[in-house]
């Protein structure tokens, strides 16, 4: 469990202990903590809290926090401080890069942070930027957190920029150990929604606590769910590849574990790029509880509300607004909310 020790691993000085704790360059900012919902999570019906710092992200619901870390939140300007991190993979010829996390050295040089909330705090966007220069060119990642209170799950979409030039195949990873409700080991799933949606993710072992990835619709993003080192190579991986899909640079293998009561965790892969530009991605995570050990899809298709058709106006978080609509309504009605007091906030932080 690489990872997990390193996350533990103390070392004894004289009477005393240290705890060795990942480190960011002294150089790099990377913007503030950012929270959506910083009250609720506190039951099953107050929504997600959703704490977020250099696109590492904790969530609390129903009183427990459901991804493992250092500690109970993100903390900005520390990289790898939640074992859920992003990732970018890309080969160089026939050698293999990794920037981001891997294997513990933090290689996102610099970042900012900005949020966009309603004017209670429960609903609203996060939107974390991170880079790093490869051959003196940056590469840059933009990730958006979208919740609307009080739903049991998030989006997340990212937007990868290569610099001018660029012709590596490239791919961006997300990885997460989870702890399921306060529960570090459980069982894994996977199948396709009501609404014709693929899924992955874990189950407490009696199936009572649900979190994992769902496809957006247009999107077609690899997944898995198992042992929580094996996108970076691991023998306790069950069915899942042994080998580093992601030092590899290879895709995630749309599989999840066969094995049970494991310390496991889920994530995702894009699809392979290659050219300069910018690069869009989109999918999201849920964390649903359900009353009795039922069958998980069938639970997630009960309580996930289902997809708006792609004709259809969907709800804008924070304001309600249509986005469907055309500019000058959408404009007219943000007017009318600032007038009835609706206050969005939006801080910036950028990067020293």
């Amino acid at each position: 469990m690489k990872n997990k020790i390193l996350a533990t691993l103390t070392v004894a000085i004289l009477s005393g202990s240290v705890m060795l704790l990942p480190a960011t360059p002294a150089f790099a900012a990377f913007g503030s903590l950012e929270t959506i919902n910083p009250t609720g999570g506190l039951t099953s019906d107050d929504g997600l809290k959703i704490e977020i710092a250099q696109t590492e992200i904790q969530v609390t619901r129903d009183g427990e926090t459901q991804f493992y870390g250092y500690g109970p939140a993100p903390v900005a300007g520390t990289q790898g401080y939640m074992l859920n991190y992003f990732e970018v993979s890309y080969t160089d010829g026939l050698v293999d890069h990794v920037i981001g996390q891997y294997n513990g050295n933090p290689t996102w040089e610099s970042g900012t942070s900005e949020a966009n909330l309603s004017s209670d705090g429960k609903s609203g966007t996060v939107i974390n930027t991170v880079t790093t220069d490869v051959a003196g060119d940056p590469v840059t990642l933009r990730v958006t957190f979208t919740y609307t209170y009080p739903n049991q799950f998030l989006n997340v979409t990212t937007r990868l920029t290569l610099p001018p030039g660029w012709n590596y195949p490239t791919r961006v990873h997300w990885n997460a150990d989870a702890t399921l409700g306060g529960n570090d080991d459980g069982n894994q799933f996977e199948g396709t929604l009501a609404s014709g949606r693929e899924v992955r993710g874990v189950t407490t072992t009696d199936g009572t606590t649900i979190e994992g990835f769902r496809q957006v619709a247009g999107q077609n993003l690899f997944s898995w769910a198992g042992y929580l080192d094996c996108p970076w190579g691991s023998f306790g991986c069950s069915t899942l590849p042994t080998n580093s899909w992601v030092g590899n640079n290879d895709d995630a293998p749309n599989e999840v574990s066969t094995a049970t009561n494991i310390d496991n965790g889920f994530g995702i892969s894009t699809p392979e790029v290659a050219t300069a530009g910018n690069h869009s991605s989109s999918f999201d995570i849920f964390f649903v509880g359900c009353e009795s050990a039922a069958d998980p899809i069938a639970c997630l298709d009960a309580i996930l509300p289902s997809d708006p058709s792609p004709d259809s106006d969907t709800e804008l978080a924070a304001t309600g607004a249509s986005a469907g609509m055309s500019g000058l309504l959408v404009a007219a009605l943000l007017l009318a909310l600032g007038a009835a007091d609706l206050v969005l906030r939006r801080r910036a932080i950028q990067s020293s």
